[in-house]
């Protein structure tokens, strides 16, 4: 009974180990910049490129498709925050590969239902910080 017991704790400690590293924001640097005299803080506005996937491959959406950078504001709740977090200490110039968990993204049900994590690849062109904005 002992063993039994032993083995099905140990099973346990296992699964909860890999749920807990499949669920883990992750960030990867992929290009840094040049010179960075200030990072992205809370509250900051960013002009961004980036594409957005799901763990599968398939494109959610781009603004190079758009040809457009889009501007995403820190701290605002107006993204996820997954994304929001992983942006928090970027550069100008810099390019991130952000990984995505779905707890930190849309919920468990996931992006349109698919509970798989969301894959962001974001270049910060640059940043400012803003006050008294909603």
């Amino acid at each position: 009974m002992i063993w039994k017991n032993f083995f099905i704790v140990l099973l346990s400690s296992a699964t909860l180990a890999q749920c807990f590293a499949e669920t883990e924001l992750k960030i990867e640097v992929t290009r840094k910049a040049d010179d960075c005299e200030r990072v992205t803080e809370e509250k900051d506005l960013l002009y961004v490129h980036y594409t957005s996937f799901l763990e599968n491959g398939t494109k959610i959406e781009s603004s190079y498709d758009r040809g457009q950078p889009m501007y995403l504001p820190l701290g605002r709740g107006k993204i996820i925050k997954g994304l929001n977090d992983a942006l928090v200490g970027m550069c100008i110039g810099e390019i991130r590969k952000i990984t995505v968990p779905p707890h930190l993204a849309y919920g468990n049900e996931g992006y349109k239902d698919d509970n798989s994590m969301l894959v962001n690849c974001l270049r910060c062109f640059f940043f400012f910080k803003i006050k008294n904005c909603v």
